[in-house]
């Protein structure tokens, strides 16, 4: 489950762009969108539009990885009506056995409980 946190200056298309980022990082992934989280938080500037992407997820490989990265990156700004350039987004992956999400520990693709 990718949780993606999204912080940017307050503006019209927060609820578009948090759905745009989920969208897109689940078409990449093969999952259905309700199973990645995007958080969204205000940023206290005023100029210029700037919008950070911070995805976590677990690796799938280099290639799904920046994958994901770009589509979440790409989708945030077109729901914010921000130019792409004004994005800056970094992928953290999380490791098996340090996450507790769902109820469970993540150990793998799966919880335990």
């Amino acid at each position: 489950m990718p949780v993606i946190h999204l912080r940017a200056t307050p503006r019209p298309g927060v609820a578009d762009a948090i759905n745009g980022v989920r969208t897109a990082v689940a078409a990449v992934i093969g999952e259905d969108p309700a199973g990645t989280w995007c958080t969204f938080a205000p940023l206290d500037i005023a100029e210029p539009q700037i919008v950070y992407l911070d995805p976590w997820m677990l690796s799938r490989d280099a290639t799904v990885d920046g994958a994901v990265l770009s589509a979440a990156c790409e989708a945030a700004a077109a729901g914010l009506g921000a130019p792409v350039e004004d994005v800056w987004g970094t992928l953290s992956h999380v490791e098996p056995g340090r996450v507790f999400a769902g109820g469970g520990l993540i150990v793998s693709e799966e919880r335990t409980r």
